[in-house]
Parts: C-alpha cells; structure tokens; sequence
C-alpha cells in the first residue's frame, strides 16, 4: 500500500490490526506456530526458550485462535484439566523481513496474550507481558533469523482480570472456555530509528479544532521535521509541519468548517453521518522517514438530566449486550470480515448502541463502528475478588486500554466496572467503594471528554449515567417499574430490581439519565435441550411476543434514556441471543428492527429519533 495516497480503510478491508496507526511494511504472523503444553511447569528449568530446544515443541498450533478451540486445531491433552503454562515457538526468516525504509527496525506486535507472557528472541530474554487484553512488543535486535520462543501463563483464579472466561475448568452459568495463550494478531512492522509511536486524537468541538497528541520512540534529534495532512472526502483540509523537540507534543488541526451549524453535518462524526478525517503524517530525521496513516471523528459527548448527546443533540440508546464470542474460536474472531459483518448485523437489526461487554474490543471492532455508525460502550473484563492483586492488575490494564482506545470516535462511555464483579461488598467496605470512586477519577484524568458508568447495574458511586440492569420477565413488571415519576424514583433510589440499591452517593432527583442497560436474556428452548436464559419460551412466536413487550414496556416510559438487551447471539451454554451462534437472527431482521425502534406504537412518545432513522435505514443501503 502507498501510504501517501490510501487512507486507513485500505488497511481495515486488508485486516490490519491497528487502523489508527497504519504503516506500509507489515507482515503477518498469523498461522502455525510450534506448540507445547507444560501442564508441570518445568519449560523454564529445562530451558525451552533456548534456540537448541526445538524437540521440546512436538505439537502446533493455529495462531491467534486460543488452544481447545476448533479453529487452533489444538485440543487439549486433558480438556478437564488444560494446561496453565503453554508454549510457542516460531522462526522469521529473511523473507517475511523485507522493508522500503533504509535502515528498518523490526518489532513483533502481539495484540493479545492471556495472561502472563514472556517472549525469547534467540535464546535472549526479550520482552515480559502482564494482561491478558491488551497489546505489547518487541523488538527484534541482530540479523535474521529470529527464533521467538513465547511462554504464557493463565492460571484460573478469580483475582485475575479475567471477564466472561471461567475460572473453573469447565464452562458453568454465563461463564465460558478461557483463552489461555495467545488469542489475538501477531505480526511484524518495519519502523525507523526514530518512529511515531503512539497517537491520541482528541475532539474540540467548540473550538472547531482537532488536537493530536504524538508519542515518539525516543527523543526527537535536532532537524526533525513533522507533518500532518488533514483530507476529509478526498479533499485537502490542512497541512501543518512542527519541528517538536520532546517526546511527546500537540499538534492542533484548525477546522472552521464545523462553525457554520449549516454544514456541520458534513464534518461532524454520528451514528446518522460518521464522517472521518483522513490523517496522512510523516516525521523525518537523521535516523529516516517514519510514515502513517491514521484518522479521527470530530464529535463530542455529554449528559444532560435526560439524555447522551452527540454534538449536542440528544440520543435514545437502543443498545444490544456484545458477549464477542464465536464456538469455533472462543472471544477470537474466526477472520478479520467476522467483526465487520458484526457490527453491520447490530445496525441491521436496528440497534444504534453496542456494549463491548467484559472484555476489550479487537481494535478492527473500533475502526468497524467509528466507520459505519456504530455508537460503543466500552468495558473491561472483571475480576472476582478483592485483594491487592487484582487492584494492582484491573487498574493498570484499564488504564492501558483507555489510552489505546480514547481515539475512537464510536466509544462514547466507559464502564471500568460491571454489577460489582470483583468488589462484592462496595455498599459496605470503604475500600473497595474507594477503588471504584478513584478507578472513575483515574479514567476521567486519562479521558475526560466521555462519561462514565462506574459500576454499571447497581451500587453505582461516582457515575455520569444511572444504570439499572433488570430482568423482569414479564412486560408488565417494566411498565410498573419505569411508567411514572413516582415509579422511576422507587426504581431508583429505593432496591432495585436486583435486590440492591442502584446508586451510593445520594438519590436521584432527576438529575442524570437513567437507563435500563441489561434486560431481557430470553432463552429459545425450541429444538434446543439445553435453554440457559433468565426466561425460556418454547417456540419463536412466543419468543416474538414476550421480546416484543419486554421491549415496548421501555420505549411507553418517558423517563428513560434507553436501554441495552441481552444479548445478541447465544453463546456457548446461553441461547437467550437474538441470533443463534452463527449469527443467523432468530426472527426476521425487518421484525427485530420494527421491534427496537419502536417506530408505530411510539410515535406520540417524546424522545430523539435521529439515530433510530440511521438505524432503520442501514439494510437499505
């Protein structure tokens, strides 16, 4: 790819795993690795890392799918009883190294390992992971070729971050298989001496600005140059060169087009109109050319008492629960068109919200939903316990996917914790109300431009939005729930729906939206013996009437701000998804989307329905 002429989308449709920091020499590594399990742990005393230790991997594997899954083509030796320690190993010859810069620096990008990893490059400790969710590399130092030797270890406790993967070892309730290993993209990229490493695009709105925060390698030497070029509908916006002398610099994008609200519409990211801006930038120096493409939406969120904005206009949230899973390959997309083909099957079915429920998204979700229109809740998988440990650990992986993730136009809340998952007692410990309090401040000083859902469900401190998650299963107990004031504040401030109180830190007097973000979870038991759902029907017209209340009984309350269905697919022992595993909807899309947007018997209601309109008209298109 040329990256002077080709804007990021070239690279999403060629399944690059990082959109917003695209460069033109990459490689992946995707495919067979050699592979061996160490159920005894003894891998490092008998050195397998070492470049003479090939006989130690007597097995492969098809990476990034998680060993078990069918797409790995690895089962387990023991599925009862799977290994915690696993191994890899995989050579990189001369010939997946071939590079246009002078004087290229390889780095092997992994984007997700679980849980604990160590990397070996010929023989030589390279690089020490922590997190299961989040991305790290490592350089590769010498000639070819690299032996890379890659050690992970996932062990099943309830203190480790972990979200929906079960930490017993077999899958139980709304738990599933653990993806133990690596579970995402592993690939090569050539960079310069002197390379960007890392971009945070930030809206201003207001100020009818887009601001840059660069993050280089290193140190910029005297003479380096950089510059941005700014395209949107394939025509010049901006072109502005800084010669920075830090680490790390701004760089501001004047936009005065967004000024006059007349044409707004042409520049402003939205689900109705998600316009990109195409950023094309190169730093040059004495140690080469670094090249990347990138891009960004220009929008802004808020909360007012009643709704989310988008560019100060209200939106209803018709949000649909994302569990992200696949039997064939677990919580790892079977190939890069699966995660397109989600989100474009969430905004066929009418949905103008998706809930990246416990886990990080794969980064080619993002720049899907920032592309399409698509609005994201982002969350982070729970731990189950309290101790310094999983402080330690939840913390410092939130953090870091906040800032891989704070660029994305499409994100517009954050949700650190989920129905105090990991904090059991927070209505009555101090500490660990602490933790969710200064887990919220922490996000808001690394991101302040989106609001928060601090505990999302119940027993919710220091939050933006008020979140309730009920699963009433009959619509007339949604209707008594959420129908008038005086219902809404028994709702609300009294004990909720799941038997504890929504929020800590005072009543709700009307003063922030409220939204019913879980509900539903009915499970099809048609043709199926095995019917987890928190209700179980038994034929798809039952199914289409209780669906059908459960979700007119949310669109007749004119005190809420929306609502998130569970879920969209079955998953695994759950089949209470709109679609079945294969994503096949379990009534006819034009019904679900009649259904979600409440189009008919709603009209009188008074809410904003200019997302509803994107929604309803994407299977059209």
């Amino acid at each position: 790819m040329r990256v002077n002429d080709d804007n990021f989308f070239k690279w999403l449709e060629a399944g690059y795993p990082r959109p917003q920091l695209c460069r033109e020499d990459w490689h992946s590594l995707n495919g067979e690795w050699g592979f061996q399990e160490d159920p005894n742990d003894v891998g490092l005393d008998q050195k397998w890392y070492k470049t003479d230790r090939s006989d130690a991997f007597g097995k492969a594997i098809i990476v990034p799918f998680p060993p078990g899954s069918k797409r790995s083509g690895y089962a387990w030796r023991d599925p009862q009883n799977d290994s915690e320690v696993v191994w890899y190993k995989r050579t990189i010859t001369a010939e997946n190294l071939t590079s246009s810069l002078e004087h290229p620096q390889w780095f092997i990008n992994f984007e997700a390992v679980d849980y604990e990893c160590d990397v070996w490059v010929n023989g030589q400790h390279a690089a020490r992971h922590r997190g299961g969710y989040t991305p790290f590399s490592v350089r590769l130092e010498g000639d070819a070729p690299f032996e890379v030797v890659v050690r992970a270890k996932d062990c099943p406790i309830a203190s480790q971050p972990r979200g929906k993967q079960s930490w017993r070892k077999e899958i139980n309730g709304i738990w599933y298989e653990r993806s133990t290993g690596i579970w995402r993209d592993v690939w090569l990229e050539a960079r310069p001496g002197l390379a960007i490493e890392d971009l945070y695009w930030r809206s201003d709105v207001e100020g009818a600005q887009l601001i840059g925060q660069i993050t280089l390698s290193k140190e910029p030497e005297a003479n380096t140059k950089f510059t941005v070029r700014a395209r949107s509908k394939n025509n010049d916006i901006a072109d502005i060169s800084v010669c920075p002398n830090t680490r790390v610099f701004d760089v501001v994008i004047p936009l005065p087009q967004i000024k006059n609200n007349m044409d707004s519409q042409e520049w402003l990211w939205a689900p109705a109109h998600p316009n990109l801006i195409d950023l094309f930038l190169t730093l040059e120096s004495g140690r080469g050319v670094d090249r990347v493409v990138s891009y960004a939406g220009i929008r802004s969120v808020s909360v007012s008492e009643d709704y989310l904005h988008i560019n100060g206009q209200p939106v209803y949230i018709r949000g649909i629960l994302d569990q992200g899973y696949w039997p064939e390959s677990y919580f790892t997309a079977p190939f890069p068109e699966a995660i397109r083909d989600e989100i474009r099957l969430i905004l066929d079915l009418g949905f103008n919200l998706s809930r990246i429920h416990e886990r990080t998204p794969d980064r080619r979700y993002l720049a899907w939903a920032d592309s399409l229109g698509l609005l994201l809740w982002a969350e982070f998988p729970s731990s189950y316990v309290f101790d310094d440990s999983a402080l330690t650990d939840l913390s410092a992986e939130w953090l870091s996917a906040v800032r891989r993730d704070r660029s994305s136009p499409s994100i517009i809340t954050w949700v650190p914790i989920n129905e105090s998952w990991g904090v059991p007692q927070i209505a009555a410990d101090v500490r660990q109300r602490a933790f969710v309090e200064g887990l919220a401040n922490l996000t808001r000083a690394v991101d302040d431009t989106r609001p928060i859902s601090s505990n999302d469900g119940w027993e919710q401190p220091a939050t933006d939005i008020v979140t309730t998650h009920d699963y009433a299963d009959k619509p007339e107990q949604l209707q008594c729930a959420y129908a008038n004031e005086s219902a809404m504040r028994q709702s609300v401030n009294g004990i909720g729906p799941q038997g504890r109180r929504t929020l800590l830190d005072s009543d709700w007097d009307f003063d922030k939206p409220v939204i019913v973000s879980e509900f539903g979870g009915i499970a099809l038991a048609e043709g199926n013996s095995k019917h987890w759902g928190y209700r179980t029907v038994g034929s798809k017209k039952e199914y289409e009437k209780v669906f059908r209340g459960l979700v007119f009984a949310l669109l007749e309350s004119p005190f809420l701000a929306g609502f998130c269905y569970t879920q969209l697919t079955d998953t695994a022992q759950e089949v209470n998804g709109i679609c079945t595993p294969d994503r096949k909807p379990k009534l006819p899309k034009q019904t679900v989307r009649e259904i979600i947007t409440g189009s008919k018997p709603h009209d009188s209601q008074v809410r904003p329905r200019v997302v509803t309109e994107h929604a309803v008209g994407v299977a059209e298109k």
